[in-house]
């Protein structure tokens, strides 16, 4: 009996509700400006200043169906973009036209969100009779269903589309443009799902081996990404980097573990091009795609969600079937969010935060990022006789003081925490289901910088670091870096090469007292050297 029933799938036989995106956003902040005149006497006014936080967006869906059937499967009418055949807007606001009533093409949508000031508006939910016409748009915003608006989302929530039908291969995306008023702010994006529900298990669900009567498996089944993009054109060039890409389930999750209580505003921190990832006054677009996956290879689409893996690890992982049948029926709802806060009066206690590549020990170092060293530690691969183990030490460079090291029978490939601390006079590193811990007396020199390096090299030589977390309690700073991998030379993909090195510098407080925590996987074969795999720590003054 063949056993790649999960391919044969008709895409007819797959009934699954992706619910409501929504978009929300929220204005904050106060400001005060000063003028005083030169009369007699003295006056002044105070006026407060303004953070507007006002989104709009466009959704389209790509079915492989008619205009017709499309109609069917989305709550509210579609538009077939012009030139982009079996591609429809589902939702869009404000609901650029022309003057003929038709939807714009992807690059004249582009054109008038980058170019229209929304800031302009006295009434932004409702542009109509505030609107100049000019050379971007010719037509009015209409307002003939839900999902189509006549201004700006700005407010609790938006829809962006509800789809009752979608099947395997469909796919869609939306430009997410972000219009950041009078002052610069930070801004956040939240992620929610708020139904995920099985809905009934039929036939073939239960023939695929779904055995679940309460969750669906559509979240893990469409595959998202996510990414900053500077040209509004929903497409990820070569000079774009996707924040996020994995499967819908796996955004949640990340966008959640990545909030920290460091940054000023809700969910996970965008990073614009000013001090501590402060967005200027303006326009800035962020694209969201997805892809209902289906085929063989599918499963083969790199995840963030997973350490140098797949969507297919992804559901391996979570115990759900690579078979697209689980899905059927199964009903989603999830949404997007977006805040701001003013970056005057908000700033974060100052750090930096750099990653980068290479296979040594000191690359930080070599790249002049920390400059002295005062501590290093380690946590390795045991040596002969220890092969098998974890071994780990620290050396105070100092004064060139260095502890035994210690060994303990870690199996290959078990994921272990870690804890490196100091308290401003000694070092501690410690790692779990280990008795031995390791400390010593650090010299003054600890000031500002501390980070990680991973390295694996061989013919099996891995080492991942996950959920890399800094406390300074001094500062109030606490930061998380979800994943730092390196993998042996045989295996690593030369298309997505993950980061080899962390370094936080110029953090106030670091000279008191800090606590770098992770969790640390090394996975070896007989062939693997004593020091590869392994797990570098570093902290000392910042250099350049």
């Amino acid at each position: 009996m063949s056993n790649d029933k999960s391919f044969r799938i008709s895409r007819r036989s797959v009934l699954a509700g992706l619910g409501t995106i929504g978009v929300a956003s929220a204005g904050a902040g106060l400001g005060t400006t000063a003028f005083f005149s030169d009369t007699e006497s003295v006056e002044a006014s105070i006026e407060a200043g303004r953070l507007d936080l006002l989104v709009d967006f466009r959704a389209t869906y790509k079915t492989w169906l008619g205009e017709a059937s499309t109609d069917l499967i989305v709550d509210g009418p579609v538009y077939p973009v012009p030139g982009d055949e079996m591609t429809y807007v589902v939702g869009q606001a404000p609901d650029w036209r022309d003057s003929e009533g038709n939807v714009l093409t992807g690059a004249a949508w582009a054109a008038a969100t980058s170019a229209i000031d929304a800031c302009q508006y006295e009434n932004t939910t409702d542009i109509r009779s505030e609107l100049d016409q000019d050379q971007y748009v010719d037509g009015t915003p209409d307002d003939d269903s839900d999902s189509f608006y006549t201004g700006y989302v700005d407010g609790d929530e938006g829809l962006m589309f509800s789809l009752n039908d979608v099947k395997p291969k469909d796919e869609g995306e939306a430009t997410i443009s972000l219009h950041l008023c009078d002052n610069p702010g930070y801004i956040g994006v939240t992620a929610n799902v708020l139904e995920n529900s099985e809905n009934g298990i039929v036939e073939p669900e239960d023939s695929a081996g779904d055995v679940s009567s309460d969750d669906g498996e559509l979240a893990n089944y469409i595959y998202v990404r996510v990414w900053m993009d500077d040209d509004c054109s929903n497409t990820l060039n070569g000079e774009e980097t996707a924040l996020y890409q994995g499967s819908l389930a796996g955004l949640v999750e990340a966008v959640n573990e990545s909030a920290s209580s460091q940054t000023p505003v809700d969910g996970l921190q965008l990073m614009g091009a000013g001090n501590n990832g402060c967005f200027a006054p303006g326009v800035h677009c962020v694209a969201f795609d997805w892809y209902f996956i289906c085929e063989p290879e599918d499963f083969d689409l790199p995840s963030d969600a997973i350490a140098q893996g797949t969507i297919g690890d992804e559901l391996d992982a979570a115990g759900i079937p690579r078979d697209v049948n689980v899905a059927q029926t199964d009903r989603l709802s999830f949404e997007l969010g977006f805040n701001a806060v003013q970056c005057r009066h908000n700033t974060p206690p100052a750090f930096r935060h750099v990653v980068g590549e290479g296979f040594g020990k000191n690359d930080a170092g070599a790249d002049g990022l920390v400059e002295p060293v005062a501590l290093e530690g380690k946590i390795r691969k045991g040596q002969s006789p220890q092969k098998g183990t974890f071994a780990y030490t620290l050396q105070n460079n100092v004064t060139n003081v260095s502890n035994p090291l210690n060994g303990t029978n870690v199996p290959n490939g078990t994921s272990q925490s870690f804890t490196l601390s100091y308290d401003g006079t000694t070092a501690n590193l410690s790692v779990d289901d280990v008795d031995d811990t390791v400390d010593i007396d650090v010299a003054s020199d600890i000031t500002d910088a501390v980070g990680v390096t991973v390295r694996g090299r061989g013919t099996v030589s891995n080492a991942v670091v996950e959920n890399l977390r800094l406390q300074v309690p001094s500062s109030g700073i606490d930061t998380t870096v979800p994943t730092l991998s390196a993998f042996d030379n045989a295996s690593y993909p030369a298309d997505n090469e993950p980061e080899r090195y962390c370094a936080f510098l110029d953090v106030d407080g670091l000279d008191q007292g800090f606590t770098l925590t992770g969790d640390a996987t090394l996975t070896w074969d007989a062939n693997s050297s004593q020091e590869q795999p392994a797990v570098y720590f570093f902290a000392g003054a910042t250099g350049a």
